[in-house]
């Protein structure tokens, strides 16, 4: 009652709250519609030409496509913004142009005699290397009763998005290379540039013959990137990188370890009577099939091979492993096997366990002596090649067959039993009718293996750690890196290339989560040039698991959208204008030298010839890419001395000796269509890089991976 009171008497207070309380509810309304419509841009991926690619979409498409793929994720993604980025791009471009891909044709480009190429590389039955149409009418029928899958629609709905796009692009080329056309005079160019040839000698004077110290300065660099604009724009903002790579090997204390723990396995080993269930727990291997002296490990094949049954040998080194091996089985193998199969075809999961219920129904019947296999084959085989056969294969010798099937029937098999095995092709069901024996053929022996690679011990991993971050701690710039480790002569620092902001590469460093993060940091609007990254990279090994490498990287300089500044590109400008000055001197000291046999003498080298050449040839396998080279023996008179030349090696002086005119062709026709697909083909390969320059991209993938 004394707080009813408290308020009656100052219910003004409470006014003043009520009114606040309204006007937060208005300004959070306020708030979240803004913060509504502004997430457009904040769960945007990019934009083309003002469309949105929203990140949502992005990601549910890229978990369709690639469900349990083991693609690299960076590659993917990438692969999935270009193909929405054209696919925008197409979209716009037909609906101007006034085509698209009707309800009919679909039909036709997913069931039809004309399917998309997508449909052609993904539906492959590999057993027969052509389009599976069995499984194609399965899933058309799926669709039309809609029975299929809610997982298999989702995927084929978005698939038939892809087949769209490149019918789009498919007509687009095909629209744009009815405009080409080839002139007869074109055609009797080619014919003459591919029929005319000659023989030339020529003398190579290498660059490096002027061995004088060559000053390029930042003006000279400047000048070339303005000469050369087309060859010096970048389309985007560019990093370039310094960094140097600390390789984590196993120390002698961590091998000596790796030893001891097989060594003291060698016993229970011998001993162990189930082979399967001590490599199962050890971590070991063992292969079905026998093998030949000669196809055990060289190092170690006369110790193994001549091991008893049951006996031991190791711990050895094989490679980069330290192994244990037992002899656990030997005998006498086939040279060769006559065999009849029948395979159940499986593309997919929900094939599998249908698949294996037809073939260990018909084992039964096989079994149970009420079916014979030639018309059980006939019936119900999906193997093209052998099933009207009666499943009959042949004779075959050993590795004909994929490893599962080859196994079985060399390693498992005897006549008059039947067996099933699984392959990338189906289910299997096999019958071996004949085994034939070489004379005096070996025994085939089959080894059981432990392995132990060696590699560093986490105490080594963390070792190496401690030391590369503490460096990298009291070396906040690459200045100051560079002297800590100028004693180091087992350590180089590496250069990248252009990293562009989208990049999980950089040089040599692999695609990974580690060079993302590396190039996040490059182009954080917090780092400068000269800075080393506080964040240290580790990269692992992708078959052992363990920290293989540890990256330090520094930001060497930027490079703005636009014209190369001269910090990106000195070093490559440096070389190409300390070669021209060089062919200059040398250019200088021959003078008026017309003999090439003199030139030969005077700096000690040969005297080459080239044969048979024709004016299209820009490579030579003795002389490397040198098309001026080449253009200028072309047009030298015959038994006459060029110029000298700078070629991309080094300075050449040609003598043209064999000269043998085209010979005129009545019919260009050949020519004409030569030059038609070429034209066609660059049509193909330009067309969507040049309507994606003509586009308005905004790439935003950097804010979200």
């Amino acid at each position: 009652m004394a707080l009813i009171g408290k308020i009656r008497k100052h219910s003004w207070i409470m006014v003043v709250l009520i009114g606040l309380a309204l006007l937060s509810f208005l300004v959070m309304d306020v708030v979240t519609n803004n913060s509504l419509g502004g997430s457009q841009t904040k769960f945007s991926i990019g934009k083309v030409n003002g469309k949105s690619i929203d990140y949502n979409d992005f990601s549910r498409t890229e978990q369709i496509l690639y469900n349990s793929s083991t693609v690299d994720p960076y590659v993917r993604r990438n692969y999935l913004w270009n193909y929405l980025v054209e696919s925008s791009i197409l979209e716009t471009q037909s609906e101007k142009l006034g085509f698209g891909v009707s309800e009919t044709e679909m039909e036709e480009l997913q069931f039809g005699n004309n399917l998309s190429p997508i449909i052609q590389q993904r539906f492959i039955n590999p057993s027969t290397g052509i389009v599976d149409r069995d499984q194609l009418n399965q899933i058309k029928q799926g669709l039309d009763n809609n029975s299929l899958r809610p997982d298999l629609v989702t995927y084929w709905n978005e698939q038939k998005k892809e087949i769209v796009k490149d019918k789009l692009q498919t007509k687009y080329t095909s629209l744009i290379s009815k405009a080409i056309y080839v002139p007869a005079w074109m055609a009797e160019m080619k014919n003459k540039e591919s029929n005319e040839l000659i023989d030339f000698q020529y003398v190579k004077l290498p660059f490096d013959l002027v061995t004088d110290s060559i000053a390029i300065t930042d003006k000279e660099v400047q000048q070339y990137i303005n000469d050369h604009k087309a060859n010096y724009k970048y389309t985007e903002e560019a990093r370039f990188l310094e960094y140097v790579n600390f390789n984590i090997v196993p120390t002698s204390q961590d091998s000596a370890a790796i030893y001891d723990e097989l060594n003291a396995m060698v016993d229970s080993f011998k001993t162990a009577l189930n082979d399967s269930f001590f490599i199962m727990q050890n971590e070991g291997t063992l292969d079905p099939a026998y093998f030949t002296e000669a196809q055990l490990s060289p190092e170690h094949a006369s110790t193994i091979y001549g091991l008893p049954t049951g006996g031991v040998v190791g711990p050895y080194i094989d490679g980069t492993d330290y192994k244990i091996a037992k002899l656990v089985g030997r005998k006498k193998i086939a040279d060769s096997v006559t065999v009849r199969h029948i395979l159940r075809s499986v593309q997919t999961a929900d094939q599998l366990p249908s698949a294996q219920q037809t073939i260990d129904s018909l084992k039964k019947l096989l079994e149970a002596g009420t079916a014979r296999f030639d018309s059980l084959a006939i019936r119900f085989s999906q193997d093209p090649g052998s099933g009207f056969n009666g499943g009959d294969l042949g004779t075959v010798g050993h590795d004909v067959m994929v490893k599962p099937f080859n196994d079985v029937i060399f390693f498992q098999a005897t006549p008059k039993n039947y067996y099933t095995v699984a392959t990338q092709f189906g289910i299997h069901l096999i019958e071996v009718t004949k085994q034939s024996f070489g004379k005096n053929s070996p025994d085939w022996v089959k080894v059981a293996y432990v392995r132990r690679p060696i590699i560093p011990s986490q105490e080594t991993q963390n070792a190496i750690e401690d030391e590369v971050t503490t460096l990298n701690n009291a070396s906040r710039n690459l200045t100051d890196l560079k002297k800590s480790l100028a004693s180091r002569s087992d350590l180089s620092f590496e250069k990248t290339g252009a990293v562009r902001q989208n990049d999980a590469t950089a040089g040599l460093l692999p695609s990974s989560e580690s060079t993302r993060s590396m190039v996040r940091w490059a182009f954080d609007k917090k780092t400068n040039v000269g800075d080393v990254s506080p964040e240290v990279y580790m990269y692992e090994d992708a078959v052992n698991f363990y920290t293989k490498q540890i990256t330090i990287a520094g930001l060497k300089s930027i490079q703005p959208k636009g014209l190369a500044n001269v910090e990106t590109v000195r070093d490559d400008i440096s070389m190409i204008l300390s070669n021209k000055k060089r062919a200059q001197k040398l250019i200088s000291e021959i003078g008026s030298t017309a003999d090439i046999y003199a030139l030969s003498t005077k700096y000690n080298t040969k005297v080459d010839t080239a044969s048979s050449v024709n004016f299209s040839t820009s490579f030579l396998p003795q002389m490397g890419n040198e098309p001026k080279v080449i253009a200028t023996a072309f047009g030298t008179e015959k038994n006459a001395t060029s110029k000298p030349i700078t070629g991309n090696g080094g300075v050449y002086v040609v003598k043209t000796v064999q000269r043998v005119p085209s010979i005129g062709e009545s019919d260009l026709s050949f020519f004409k269509e030569q030059a038609n697909a070429v034209s066609k083909n660059n049509v193909q390969s330009f067309f969507m890089e040049s309507l994606k320059k003509n586009a308005n991209i905004k790439d935003n993938r950097y804010t979200f991976f």
